[in-house]
């Protein structure tokens, strides 16, 4: 069943900020240039037991490389909204206060409290909602369909 456990605590914002940041075995992070400006796709370049080495797409996030700082009270840089902003398809909005049915609960004043108290210390996190302008469709395949390779195709 995949429904939330009532026994088990909200984590305090220090107990989700424990990260493993551990490298994995007998391999390191690279990048691949991109051909737009600023686009870096990420590999990780595997030694194998005969002393050669298979480079294979990463999707681990910058989590796996060492030289990154991780700071889960900031979150992840926003990378893609000078693309985003550039393509001028979507504009910004307000977006509805979050609820604990988004998290998959009932209703709860304690669970919101706690919540509440976890997002004011993470507040860095909570960007402005984007969507697409009137008669605009900012889908990967709409652009795909007319042919326009967008940035994040790249990976």
């Amino acid at each position: 069943m995949n429904a939330p456990d009532p026994t088990l605590a909200l984590s305090t914002l220090s107990e989700l900020a424990r990260l493993t940041r551990e490298p994995l075995p007998a391999s390191r992070k690279v990048y691949v240039p991109g051909s737009q400006p600023g686009v870096r796709v990420p590999m990780r370049e595997v030694s194998l037991t005969n002393g050669e080495a298979v480079t294979l797409y990463d999707c681990s996030g910058p989590y796996s490389d060492p030289t990154v700082d991780i700071d889960v009270t900031r979150g992840l840089p926003p990378v893609r909204e000078a693309i985003i902003l550039a393509r001028g398809d979507t504009e910004a909005y307000e977006g509805r206060r979050i609820q604990a049915v988004d998290d998959g609960l009932k209703p709860d004043e304690r669970h919101d409290e706690r919540m509440a108290a976890l997002r004011a210390a993470a507040s860095a996190l909570q960007r402005t909602p984007r969507r697409a302008k009137a008669g605009q469709n900012v889908t990967q395949m709409h652009y795909a369909r007319r042919g326009i390779i967008t940035a994040e195709m790249e990976y």
